[in-house]
């Protein structure tokens, strides 16, 4: 999944709970986080979301969420 960042919900400056993406077709996507991903602290997804740089998430669907399993930036 490609998108933008267009929320964050974190619990520490180091932590976050979940983030939600727009992606191309203007569909709104909310990941949950369970891992930290090294740089893609909430400092640095809060960079993403205001320069509107695209990332690329692999998730794992389920019936109540979408676990993120890796994170990275597009392209």
């Amino acid at each position: 999944m490609i998108g933008r960042i267009i929320n964050i919900d974190s619990i520490s400056i180091t932590e976050s709970n979940s983030i939600t993406l727009i992606d191309r077709n203007e569909k709104i996507w909310k990941f949950d986080f369970e891992d930290e991903f090294n740089h893609f602290t909430p400092s640095h997804l809060k960079e993403h979301m205001i320069s509107g740089d695209l990332i690329k998430i692999i998730f794992l669907p389920s019936q109540d969420s979408r676990t993120i399993v890796d994170i990275t930036d597009y392209p």
